[in-house]
């Protein structure tokens, strides 16, 4: 059997990026963030935690990762208020910074 190769078509990610910021110590800076986001075709959320040890990082961003999974996956819509619309959570949240939430 003959198989071809076939040059992939691009994918639309949709992704929830996270990662930290500590004093003394920075994860990736605002800038750097961006430009991984800027890479990403689809609907994306991005945002900092502020005072947060990057080893911590999965435990303390579980919660938004798990719901931008619940509404990207499922259509949760408990999930997608927390990241759309003019009340989004996200955006509001005290614990993180430089928050982008970009929808397609």
């Amino acid at each position: 059997m003959k198989y071809s190769i076939q040059k992939p078509s691009p994918m639309k990610a949709r992704i929830c990026l996270t990662d930290c910021r500590r004093r003394g110590w920075l994860g990736r800076d605002r800038d750097q963030l961006k430009e991984i986001q800027n890479r990403l075709a689809g609907s994306s959320a991005a945002m900092r935690r502020k005072d947060t040890a990057h080893g911590d990082m999965l435990d303390a961003a579980d919660g938004y990762v798990t719901a931008w999974l619940l509404w990207q996956l499922q259509g949760n819509g408990e999930a997608q208020a927390l990241f759309e619309g003019p009340d989004a959570v996200v955006l509001s949240n005290p614990a993180y910074q430089d928050q982008d939430i970009r929808l397609d």
